[in-house]
């Protein structure tokens, strides 16, 4: 069967910034607070917010979302349109919440140790030049050639004929 109705959305958004040349200038800001209603009662709030930072349309400097109607918090860095520096990514995943933080260096790869910490339990995953050398499931032999790998002593394809298959997440 079908059922019908009636939904009214209202709320308020402030969106703040500059442009030219089609191109986003500076500062960057979005504020919103939506509400929704349907006749059958159902109600739902939503808000969220934005900050960020652009140099001729790139991203430059810190980026934050605010978006707590789903437990999301964004906090990242951007150097020329990179990310870069601290990392930090909070929210819910298949109705469970997570917190991802972590690294990058200054060419965007992931370094050192992140940490992925689930309503299951914390995942630390190291890694150097963008490569995960190691985690919960590596054995010692796979971190020992995936160092190999990050540092560039043994190549994809001599990997592959030890069936050790490099595969981008």
């Amino acid at each position: 069967y079908k059922t019908f109705y009636r939904c009214s959305i209202t709320g308020k958004y402030l969106l703040k910034g500059s442009h030219s040349d089609g191109a986003i200038h500076g500062p960057l800001t979005l504020d919103a607070n939506i509400n929704a209603s349907a006749t059958n009662g159902e109600k739902e709030y939503k808000k969220y917010s934005f900050r960020g930072n652009f140099k001729e349309g790139v991203p430059e400097g810190n980026f934050k979302v605010d978006y707590p109607s789903y437990g999301i918090k964004v906090n990242v860095n951007y150097k020329n349109g990179i990310l870069v520096g601290q990392y930090q990514v909070k929210g819910i995943d298949r109705g469970l919440p997570f917190n991802r933080t972590g690294t990058l260096t200054a060419d965007g790869k992931p370094t050192g140790v992140w940490k992925y910490d689930y309503a299951s339990g914390v995942e630390e995953l190291t890694f150097l030049n963008g490569v995960v050398i190691n985690k919960s499931s590596y054995d010692a032999g796979l971190s020992a050639k995936a160092k190999s790998y990050a540092s560039g002593t043994i190549s994809k394809e001599d990997l592959e004929k030890e069936n050790i298959f490099v595969i981008p997440d």
